[in-house]
């Protein structure tokens, strides 16, 4: 039984999570020969028959392409060469690959990882690595386009067609944190096994974004869109004030700032300038409303709102010699605490929200770069 990490595979953990983040934030041109290999796999490991692999560019096209497949009139053409591919719902087909995969891949090295692994060392590579990385491409990136993939098609009346429970870059959260044991040889896992978990990591390195799993026919959307981000407090977060931050080359955009998706019109309004505070606090969406007020000019802010000045920085780190000011202000009658800061080489003024224990300017901006008080002023130029 391992109870403790040594301080090399302690090392590991960071290099390991950026790793699997990377194979979302910097995958452009997957092969789709791989995508449809590991796809067959997939099916066949799951007792189904071998499946004609479709691409399309984004998820909102593969939702579109099967509901075309699906039309009237198109059934008897299709059935000659799919076997009726429409009798079994996506729900069957998935809910057969998610239990093959669940009990003969995640939970057999699950088993593994429990027997050889104590309750801290599991609960620390859990914490840094699997929750990490699915709070980073799952609930970030996957489920924020899903959301917006099923507003689009219900909006224009079509059917949606549920994703593969497994198959996608939803499933980068669990595989990291078994692949951390393996590949550092911290656990060993039998043969029989071991095949089928590294098919599975090749699925998942693959380039696949999502695929409708249906029988005899997947419908694969992959990683080839062009992404934007910010980074917040070293995490990546779809982000971008000049253009989507995710665009396919089939016409599909998500538009997105500090993390939460905007429709276009909302998007254009924020980040033109165009929209007031009290527009901004009329919002009904509070992550919306809380990212748009980021962007917000905050002497815009100070003035509608009569936010109170808490405390003026002494570090002139700003632009012309500007300094820190903290500021705080009562939103949904939630007080709420933010820093108003410029640029020192353009001299746009920005605003971000802090802790509300934070009573002084400068210790606040310096908590935003994790930093401590005495490190930041010996900043020359902040970034």
């Amino acid at each position: 039984m391992i109870t403790q990490l040594t301080p090399e595979q302690e090392s590991l953990i960071y290099s390991h999570r950026e790793e699997w983040k990377d194979l979302f934030w910097k995958t452009n041109n997957p092969n789709k020969d791989n995508i449809t290999k590991s796809i067959e796999w997939l099916y066949e490991f799951s007792g189904l028959k071998k499946p004609f692999v479709w691409f399309c560019d984004s998820p909102l096209m593969c939702q579109l392409m099967a509901n075309i497949l699906n039309a009237n009139g198109l059934d008897n053409v299709l059935a000659n060469v799919w076997n009726n591919v429409w009798n079994n719902v996506s729900d069957n087909v998935s809910a057969n690959v998610r239990a093959n995969v669940r009990a003969n891949v995640s939970d057999n090295v699950w088993d593994n990882v429990r027997d050889n692994v104590s309750d801290n060392v599991s609960d620390n590579v859990w914490d840094n690595v699997l929750a990490n990385v699915s709070d980073n491409v799952r609930a970030n990136v996957r489920d924020n386009v899903s959301d917006n993939v099923r507003a689009n098609v219900w909006d224009n009346d079509f059917k949606y067609y549920e994703t593969g429970y497994y198959g996608d870059i939803s499933d980068y959260g669990w595989l990291s944190f078994y692949d951390y044991f393996y590949k550092n040889n911290i656990i060993n896992i039998p043969n029989n096994i071991k095949e089928n978990f590294k098919n599975y990591i090749n699925l998942a390195k693959s380039g696949v974004f999502s695929m409708i799993q249906l029988d005899g026919l997947c419908i694969v959307s992959i990683n080839n869109c062009l992404k934007k981000y910010i980074e917040i407090r070293g995490e990546k977060r779809l982000h971008s004030e000049d253009s989507p931050a995710l665009a396919w080359q089939d016409g599909y955009k998500i538009y997105a700032l500090y993390g939460v998706i905007f429709d276009y019109k909302l998007w254009s309004k924020v980040t033109n300038g165009d929209i007031t505070f009290r527009e901004v606090m009329a919002i009904e969406n509070i992550e919306q409303r809380y990212a748009a007020l980021r962007l917000l000019n905050p002497d815009k802010i100070i003035q509608e709102a009569n936010a109170v000045l808490v405390d003026t920085g002494k570090k002139q780190s700003g632009y012309n010699g500007d300094v820190n000011k903290l500021y705080k202000l009562t939103i949904d009658d939630v007080d709420t605490t933010f820093l108003r800061y410029s640029c020192p080489s353009t001299g746009r003024v920005y605003m971000k929200f802090v802790p509300n224990d934070h009573t002084k300017a400068d210790e606040a901006q310096a908590w935003s770069f994790q930093l401590g008080i005495k490190e930041y002023e010996l900043l020359s130029i902040e970034k």
